[in-house]
């Protein structure tokens, strides 16, 4: 993962952080999700498309993460009061780091 591709903003909440990408990783919407995850993949893959989708599925399977709000180049991620940032952070970066470079696959015609 190179550095530069995604940068954390911490907010002034400590429960918070926002993860910014240089590539949108979504579609054009903005949409908080909790654990569990209730709507059907289809659905989900339909308004978020599948790399968005396959993202807020992974992020809410970790534990400690409580809340998810995406938009096309952020992800706001709340954690629960006992979680550790350190712990979460490993997890959350690799997710967002695999998620940003499927959206720099571009299908080539022969």
């Amino acid at each position: 993962m190179e550095e530069q591709d995604i940068q954390i903003y911490l907010h002034p909440n400590p429960e918070i952080r926002s993860y910014l990408t240089p590539d949108i990783l979504t579609r054009p919407v903005f949409d908080t999700y909790e654990p569990p995850l209730e709507e059907l993949p289809d659905g989900l893959s339909a308004r978020l498309g599948t790399i968005g989708a396959q993202l807020v599925r992974e992020i809410l399977s970790v534990p400690g993460v409580v809340q998810l709000r995406i938009k096309p180049k952020e992800l706001r991620i709340k954690k629960g009061p006992h979680a550790s940032w350190d712990e979460l952070e490993k997890a959350l970066l690799r997710i967002v780091d695999r998620a940003v470079r499927k959206s720099r696959i571009r299908v080539l015609k022969r």
